[in-house]
Order: structure tokens, then C-alpha cells, then sequence
């Protein structure tokens, strides 16, 4: 049946260090986006763009020892996956494991090292994350977020992650859930938008999985929205699946 409970998380890595206390001296997400789309499709690109980190300052000091870091995790799990979460790292689902198949779904990294990468600087590669607000890895991708246990009317525990963004200044939240049986895990993400006035919105999961031979991606979709850099611009297009760019665009090895 569906549990949840609290156990620790051991990564090798440096330790990450208080955020800065000045704002940042360089436009990190300067970058804007071209689009070669239809004027339905485009019509919102770039709209409440912003051009650096505030109101949240860089964390980019993570150069120290790696040593043996220790973590609370929350675990969901029912007959079928077991799913971990780390509350610490923007509530980030570290690991999600098939019972029935005994393998890892996600990239579960025994790692934790930050890089350049997202809108304050450190991320880490693995797992899911999840992006509120802007473009760019998320300004908590290395922070910890709001967590509370619940349950639903079935008596099925919810793990709940809340947080107030304040880049857009709205409150949001996602709920976990793995019903007894259940084959998939269940996020349902609310957004409340309690200001006054309209407040541009992006939101998006990132997932890491494993790049094997003859790996497939399938969705149930006709079309995609494809990202292109080139010339040091980037710009994006709609195209046809699986074809759009003249082979199987299905397979990550084809690109």
C-alpha cells in the first residue's frame, strides 16, 4: 500500500555555501528568444523577460573539499515505485525506482555538484526539477523549499511542496501522490496568481534520464516546439513529429 516517510540522503560533494550578499555585476540571462513561429504561437515570447537574478543573489560559492554530505529525503512508495524527494534542493525528486522492472526511471546522481548553469549559478545534474516564474533553471533549484504531509479523502498520503515566488510575487504548489496500485506518480501543480494585475508565467520540469543505445522518446503529440542556438542566437521553432528536421526525431542519438 502507499506510504511516506523521512530518511536520510548521503551525496559526495562540495558544500554549498551562504548565497552572496551583492547582487550580481553581470547580466547572467541577458539572451533573448527569437521566434520563427506563427503570430498565435509567438505572440507572448519574451514578454516579462528579465535580465538577471533579483530579487534572489548568486550562489556560486562551492569551490571547498567534497566530503560526505548528509540529507533528509521524503520517500514515497506503493507496490510498484518508490519515489524520493529532497527538500533541501528545491524539493527536487532525486530518484524514482521501478519495482517491477528493478531499475532506475531517472538519473539518480550519488553526486551532488554544483555548476554554472541556472539563474543564481549553482545547479546539479539528476533527478526532476521544478521551474517557476522565468526562464532558466530555477532561483531554488539549490535552496529548500516548504513541505507538509496530508492526506487525500481515500486516505492516501500527499506530499505537498510550497513555496511564495518572488520573482512574479505568487504563491504556488505541487502535490505528490502515489495511490496503492498505481504505476505512475501523480504531481499536481497549482499556480494562484493573487496580485491584481495580469503576471507573465512559465513554468516547466526538468527531467534527466539516462542516454542509452536505441533509447526512445514517445509522447502523444503531432508537433513540438524545437530549440535551435546558432550564431550565438537562440530561437525556436514548430515542426512536425517525428520528422520535423528530416530524421527520427524520437531517438536522442539521431540529433
Amino acid at each position: 500500500m502507499s506510504k511516506l516517510y523521512w530518511e536520510k540522503k548521503f551525496l559526495h560533494g562540495p558544500r554549498l555555501a551562504e548565497a552572496s550578499i551583492f547582487p550580481a555585476i553581470r547580466e547572467p540571462i541577458k539572451s533573448t528568444t527569437r521566434a520563427e513561429l506563427g503570430e498565435d504561437d509567438g505572440l507572448f515570447l519574451n514578454y516579462g523577460m528579465f535580465a538577471d537574478s533579483l530579487p534572489y543573489t548568486l550562489q556560486d560559492s562551492y569551490d571547498g573539499p567534497p566530503e560526505l554530505l548528509e540529507l533528509d529525503a521524503v520517500i514515497l512508495e506503493n507496490e510498484h515505485l518508490k519515489a524520493e524527494f529532497i527538500p533541501a534542493l528545491g524539493g527536487r525528486l532525486w530518484s524514482l525506482y521501478d519495482k517491477d522492472s528493478q531499475r532506475e526511471l531517472l538519473v539518480n546522481n550519488p553526486e551532488f555538484r554544483p555548476g554554472n548553469l541556472a539563474i543564481r549559478n549553482a545547479w546539479v545534474a539528476g533527478g526532476v526539477e521544478w521551474n517557476i516564474g522565468r526562464r532558466g533553471h530555477d532561483a531554488q533549484t539549490c535552496s529548500p523549499r516548504f513541505f507538509a504531509v496530508l492526506n487525500d479523502r481515500c486516505g492516501t498520503p500527499v506530499l505537498r511542496m510550497y513555496e511564495f515566488n518572488r520573482d512574479r510575487a505568487v504563491p504556488f504548489q505541487v502535490d505528490f501522490f502515489l495511490p496503492d496500485n498505481a504505476k505512475f506518480l501523480y504531481a499536481r501543480v497549482r499556480i494562484s496568481n493573487v496580485n491584481a494585475q495580469v503576471v507573465p508565467m512559465y513554468w516547466w520540469s526538468n527531467i534527466a534520464v539516462e542516454e542509452v543505445h536505441d533509447g526512445r522518446v514517445v509522447v502523444p503529440a503531432e508537433n513540438c516546439y524545437a530549440n535551435h542556438y546558432s550564431g550565438g542566437n537562440h530561437f525556436l521553432t514548430r515542426q512536425d513529429l517525428p520528422f520535423g528536421e528530416g530524421f527520427d526525431e524520437t531517438y536522442p542519438e539521431n540529433f
